[in-house]
């Protein structure tokens, strides 16, 4: 890391405060950083949190999730650097034409996302900020997740009294020490899956809201409701479904 925060200065920043324009010390070659620049509104992540989004980039070998080629602490803000992408936003990429993209590529971007999602998971890892912001499109549709400054290691993710009222049965129990997870992991990655549910509707309309999958994902039983790792198999089956017509109609 140390060797990151000699190599790359800060040229400038967009008006939105969300976009960063970085380029090598020697060269004239620009980088972007898509992802949020402080954690929150105003508070600036902490170094701790600026590292640990990039080991999460570097330790999850994925093409979803892009990796880190710079980092630079620029007044005591650090900022991580990553190669600029010709991408845009998920929902820029679903009014990009004037009819809605066909289903198919939905399913396809659908599929990608799930993928990174997971291996986040499997990472033990929960990103906390999974919205149509932080989903990247390039022109071939392939996918890019971004985003990392709300990113939390899996057992780090604090109880708080807001958790408390929206536990579901089974997740939560109280103690004399507070609010505890009896399963911790799902707990904390049913963040990650409520997000990804409303943006999966977002994607596929109709066709998921009344499918097994919306079921799984927005099921108030956590014993019945579907994990990351399963997401993948499920959805492999729809794209089944859909050589036969089942969800163009609903689409």
């Amino acid at each position: 890391m140390e060797a990151w925060l000699t190599d790359w200065r800060i040229d400038s920043l967009d008006n939105s405060g969300k976009r960063c324009l970085c380029s090598p010390a020697q060269s004239s070659e620009r980088f972007t950083h898509f992802g949020k620049l402080f954690r929150g509104s105003t508070r600036h992540p902490s170094y701790e949190s600026f590292c640990r989004s990039a080991t999460l980039s570097l330790q999850i070998n994925a093409a979803e999730i892009p990796s880190p080629i710079g980092g630079r602490l620029e007044s005591g803000s650090p900022i991580l650097v990553y190669e600029r992408l010709s991408a845009i936003r998920l929902d820029e990429w679903l009014t990009l034409d004037a009819a809605p993209q066909p289903i198919f590529r939905r399913v396809a971007v659908a599929t990608q996302l799930i993928a990174a999602v997971g291996k986040i998971h499997q990472a033990g890892y929960v990103h906390n900020a999974l919205t149509s912001e932080h989903i990247l499109l390039l022109p071939d549709d392939s996918l890019r997740l971004v985003g990392w400054g709300s990113c939390e290691v899996v057992g780090e993710v604090a109880a708080s009294e807001e958790g408390l009222a929206a536990r579901r049965p089974g997740e939560a129990k109280m103690s004399s020490g507070g609010f505890v997870r009896q399963n911790r992991h799902e707990a904390c990655t049913s963040r990650d899956i409520e997000s990804l549910a409303y943006v999966l509707a977002q994607l596929l309309g109709n066709a998921f809201l009344e499918s097994r999958l919306a079921e799984g994902l927005l099921c108030d039983n956590t014993e019945h409701r579907l994990t990351s790792a399963e997401l993948h198999r499920v959805l492999t089956a729809f794209q089944a479904q859909l050589h036969t017509g089942g969800w163009t109609r609903a689409a």
